[in-house]
């Protein structure tokens, strides 16, 4: 039973097993580890890579997937994730070893209210670990239509990571407890 899920990096599905656990597989992206890869930059990214084999894991927001918490995620595909940002919070370029924010603009565009909303992210090697929470709870009970705000998560890239390695980052949409995967995502590269 899978659900189809468009991303920047093409149409994958995503369901099986892994519906029911604490993590979800990020379809269309490789790597190891599923909340760690990385480097610096930002890009737009449309292709997916053949050279990709191993998906990521897409953590549920809250760390577990609560009975019932199903109908929270029914207008997730009705928010938009824009404006993909990946900076050095100290300034200048992104180099291995340093830190790196990543952050996105997520737009309530449905007519209704959206319940807890958060942003979770993923990368598709293990030259980037995020610290903190992942995915990001906003923190508002609920998401008014119309409303925008700005979700970033901190980071840190791996000393070991080559100059011109290109990672590519995705976000979703999540509810508290819920485990949304029809909500909107949105991918982009990241140079180092």
């Amino acid at each position: 039973m899978g659900r189809a899920w468009l991303g920047l990096l093409g149409l994958f599905t995503l369901g099986g097993p892994a519906a029911c656990s604490s993590a979800r597989t990020l379809p269309g992206a490789g790597g190891v580890g599923g909340v760690s890869g990385g480097s610096g930059g930002t890009g737009a990214s449309g292709a997916s890579e053949a050279s990709r084999t191993a998906a990521p894991l897409r953590p549920i927001c809250g760390g577990t997937q609560s009975a019932g918490a199903a109908p929270s995620c029914a207008h997730a595909n009705e928010l938009t994730l824009t404006n993909p940002t990946s900076r050095n919070p100290n300034g200048g370029a992104l180099r291995a070893g340093d830190g790196v924010t990543l952050g996105v603009a997520l737009t309530n565009a449905s007519g209704q209210s959206f319940p807890y909303p958060c942003v979770g992210f993923a990368a598709d090697g293990p030259g980037l670990v995020f610290s903190g929470q992942n995915p990001v709870f906003t923190g508002g009970y609920a998401m008014r239509p119309g409303e925008t705000t700005t979700v970033e998560i901190n980071g840190q890239l791996s000393a070991s990571i080559a100059a011109g390695t290109v990672v590519h980052v995705t976000a979703w949409v999540d509810s508290l407890h819920a485990g949304c995967t029809s909500g909107a995502t949105i991918s982009w590269a990241i140079n180092l």
